[in-house]
């Protein structure tokens, strides 16, 4: 899928003078999406926010898609899968996040647990 990369990073916002609309090097991609309205995006709901993001995901993968003849089929039942739930999304911390994903030290894990428990014993006094 899109010709073996390993990573898109998806810049928003202007593109710097003389950076390319697209790059790629070592599996890693960026495309810039300059069209990207900050202004508008703080007005919105937090489904809004979240339905503009995955929007903006899905073109920007559209279009690697497209530069690498890669099949689109999949984004477009992604895409339909995902904008088919309720919003908005619920949202995890970024420590559950980044425990889900095996990312978390020992160290980091029972910090955490003795976080919780001093919280559980301060409500119960």
């Amino acid at each position: 899928m899109l010709d073996d990369l390993a990573k898109v990073n998806v810049k928003i916002g202007p593109r710097p003078a003389g950076d390319q609309p697209y790059w790629a090097a070592l599996n890693v991609a960026i495309i810039y999406w300059p069209w990207f309205d900050f202004s508008r995006y703080f007005t919105l709901s937090r489904a809004e926010q979240q339905l503009r993001i995955i929007e903006v995901l899905h073109k920007a993968l559209l279009r690697i898609a497209r530069r690498t003849d890669s099949s689109q089929t999949w984004y477009h039942e992604a895409y339909s899968a995902l904008t088919g739930q309720p919003f908005p999304l619920p949202e995890i911390s970024d420590y559950e996040l980044r425990r889900r994903w095996g990312l978390l030290s020992a160290k980091e894990v029972r910090a955490a647990k003795r976080r919780r428990k001093d919280g559980r014993a301060r409500h119960r006094t």
